[in-house]
């Protein structure tokens, strides 16, 4: 929710509702290829319902994985980009 919030903040006016399409397709197309990627983590570990022997290195990864979006958190900007001063404010 938080996302949407700031997304809809920073968008330009009147898109508000293609922005919304847009977090939602995206945020769908990242749990798909989440849970395949996932998959495909855990053939290459061995892991299943009677070789549970990587599965610490499994939750292992899958946890760390759940930090990587805060790499790009500086891609947020700071202010209001709908926020324009005007030359003679300057």
């Amino acid at each position: 929710m938080p996302i949407i919030v700031l997304a809809s903040r920073l968008c330009p006016e009147g898109m508000e509702g293609t922005m919304y399409a847009l977090i939602m397709s995206i945020n769908n197309l990242g749990g798909i290829l989440g849970s395949q990627i996932g998959a495909v983590i855990t053939e290459i570990l061995g892991v299943s319902a009677t070789n549970l022997d990587n599965f610490w290195l499994l939750v292992t990864i899958c946890n760390a994985s759940t930090l990587l979006p805060l790499v790009l958190i500086s891609w947020i900007p700071k202010g209001d980009p709908q926020d324009v001063k005007r030359f003679d404010e300057m």
